[in-house]
């Protein structure tokens, strides 16, 4: 398992993108669009998004933001 805290200023985004762990995301501060398989999702603090090995996902902070992801190994 790894865990790491992003920090975006509003505007920044990430481009569509994989990763081969599952993912849990959490958004700390601020609001965030976080598209998942291309459907658009508004975070908000507290609000919580599992992503699946190698889902497609994307990111544009909305207001400056805070989010944390938990990185989960699923192989045993």
């Amino acid at each position: 398992m790894r865990v790491v805290v992003f920090t975006f200023g509003a505007g920044q985004m990430l481009t569509e993108h994989t990763s081969p762990r599952a993912v849990v995301v959490t958004l700390l501060e601020g609001e965030m669009q976080f598209d998942v398989a291309g459907e658009p999702n508004i975070m908000k603090p507290g609000d919580v998004i599992y992503l699946a090995p190698d889902e497609s996902h994307a990111v544009v902070a909305l207001t400056d933001c805070r989010m944390q992801l938990v990185m989960v190994d699923t192989e045993a």
